[in-house]
């Protein structure tokens, strides 16, 4: 029974969402409006990523030292390579902690605005979308977005670009003391880059899709039975709905079942070229020791590289799979940032300024979309100031309409609709709606104080008018 909550993934009304290339644009867009806090973290991480990369040269310095012996030169040799082996260890510990004391400010503050406007974005639809669309899987994808730019943020911050930064250092670094060396290394590198990317790109993406739409899914099954409740408990049907709901809940098991033994998988495969990495590169090291080509520094050179690097890649390939997930999270709000609103101010309206309540339909034509007829074809009605008005007619026959075009909750197709002189399209809505008094059909209250409720449309009310 779960394919009741059938959630459009793909995009609301059947549109694409947003590609790679626009979740990008949407994170440097909020990258860079922290131009100095960007830079101090960058400064700090670099600083750390350098201090790593020097590691393993500091390291055979040391060892070679040590082998010299305890003579003078040799503890002059030993004790200067300790130092650099304490400073840098010093320097790469130290900056991460300071570099982190900026990146917290930064990312909590593109966090509140990713929210934020993602529910400005929201607000701003239509009737029509709202209909359209589970108020629970909006909730659910808004919030999730603001947890997605973390995981994204932190994965490039932590691991990916400093992963990439000492991965090309490293393998630099060793091709130029030994060609061979190096380019195995370099090989081995690209073939795990290449398998952690089409692992992701064609092994985890599609179910990886399908569990984040079972996830959304939760969302809007658990508003839609919730703010329902009463209904629910009118109709006995409590049983009814958690059979419902345990369907819901079992679709999403199945897709995360599927979906992280895929990226277990992926790992297997990606522990397999480590394993070819560290006996390849540790068997060539021996190959030159053993004929004379290298020292035991360049052993421990090699030993220590191999760990640096092996920790970078494993992180990558976690951290691949994270990021992959953060951007499938974020790609809805992405997506209604860069959706247009049905129903939009014009660039010269004006607020409205009320009078008697002259309301005028001129020759009004209007339909839902996809609907296979209009519901007004050239209506006209004029309501005088003070005088009262009943529609009558069956179900569908357009008495909600009316008010909902009064308030410009939908545009017309054709005509205009003027209240006191002024076309509703000219004015603000906001301006509009805030001089409209409406009971609704469906009386709705908001998880909040009773007297926020009453004073809901005038929150500047004051006691007395709150009582009268």
């Amino acid at each position: 029974m779960s394919d009741v909550y059938e959630i459009d993934d793909a995009g609301e009304g059947g549109k694409r969402k947003a590609s790679l290339r626009q979740v990008a644009a949407f994170m440097w867009k909020h990258w860079s409006s922290q131009p100095g806090k960007l830079a101090l973290v960058g400064l700090f991480f670099g600083l750390a990523i350098v201090a790593d990369l020097a590691m393993p040269f500091a390291s055979k310095h040391l060892v070679d030292a040590l082998t010299a012996g305890p003579s003078e030169a040799g503890q002059r040799m030993a004790a200067w390579g300790y130092g650099v082996v304490v400073a840098l260890a010093f320097v790469f510990y130290m900056s991460r902690n300071i570099g982190v004391r900026f990146h917290i400010p930064f990312a909590s503050k593109n966090m509140e605005r990713i929210v934020t406007d993602g529910f400005r974005d929201v607000q701003r639809f239509s009737a029509d979308w709202h209909a359209d669309n589970f108020a629970g899987a909006t909730v659910r994808r808004v919030s999730r977005a603001m947890n997605a730019y973390d995981v994204i943020s932190d994965t490039l911050v932590w691991f990916l670009i400093p992963a990439i930064a000492v991965l090309i250092g490293v393998t630099v670094l060793t091709f130029m003391q030994w060609p061979v060396i190096g380019a195995f290394t370099g090989a081995t590198i690209l073939a795990f880059l290449a398998v952690a990317y089409l692992t992701s790109r064609y092994y985890v993406a599609e179910p990886l899709s399908r569990y984040i739409k079972a996830d959304t899914a939760i969302g809007a099954a658990l508003a839609d039975a919730v703010s329902s409740n009463a209904t629910v408990k009118a109709f006995g049907a409590e049983a009814r709905e958690q059979t419902r709901f345990d369907g819901v809940v079992q679709s999403w098991t199945k897709e995360a079942n599927t979906t992280w033994s895929r990226f277990t998988n992926a790992w297997v495969v990606q522990n397999i070229l480590l394993w070819i990495l560290q006996a390849g590169l540790l068997g060539l090291v021996l190959l030159e020791w053993s004929k004379g080509r290298a020292t035991a520094g360049d052993a421990v050179f090699a030993i220590t590289s191999f760990l640096l690097v092996s920790g970078y890649l494993r992180m990558l390939g976690e951290n691949v799979q994270n990021l992959q997930k953060g951007i499938a999270d974020l790609e809805d709000v992405v997506a209604y940032a860069l959706e247009d609103a049905v129903v939009v101010d014009r660039a010269d309206a004006k607020p409205f300024k009320p009078s008697a309540g002259h309301v005028v339909f001129d020759a009004v034509s209007f339909g839902y979309k996809n609907a296979a007829d209009k519901l007004y074809r050239d209506f006209s009605l004029e309501i005088a100031p003070g005088e009262t008005v009943a529609l009558v007619g069956p179900t569908g026959s357009g008495k909600t309409t009316f008010v909902k075009l009064v308030q410009r909750l939908y545009d017309v197709d054709g005509g205009a609709i003027r209240i006191d002189g002024q076309d509703v399209r000219a004015v603000t809505q906001a301006s509009l709606r805030q001089n409209i008094a409406l009971v609704p059909q469906d009386p709705a209250l908001f998880h909040r104080s009773l007297r926020e409720n009453i004073a809901y449309a005038n929150p500047d009310a004051t006691m007395d008018e709150i009582i009268a």
